[in-house]
């Protein structure tokens, strides 16, 4: 009928999807190493900007997230702050 294809052109449309899925590369993007390495320093973590005594409420006065990636990650930040000192910082 006049809407089918005839062999070539679907011969010709399956290999314009394979390339199309090569061209969109893998489904998860891997990270080379020195990126990883790199992210290290330019990341931000969780630092004790004051001194916090053992039993010491932990709030935004003396807990930041600063540069470099070293310390617990910023998204704890909300679950961290009221929290106890269960040690000096």
């Amino acid at each position: 009928s006049a809407f089918s294809m005839d062999f070539n052109e679907f011969k010709s449309m399956v290999e314009a999807i394979k390339q199309s899925v090569l061209a969109l590369g893998e489904e998860e993007p891997k990270i080379n190493p020195k990126t990883l390495e790199e992210r290290r320093f330019f990341a931000r973590s969780l630092f004790v900007i004051k001194d916090i005594q053992k039993g010491e409420t932990l709030t935004s006065g003396n807990i930041k997230a600063l540069r470099p990636n070293l310390g617990l990650h910023p998204k704890f930040y909300k679950e961290i702050l009221g929290q106890k000192a269960s040690k000096f910082l």
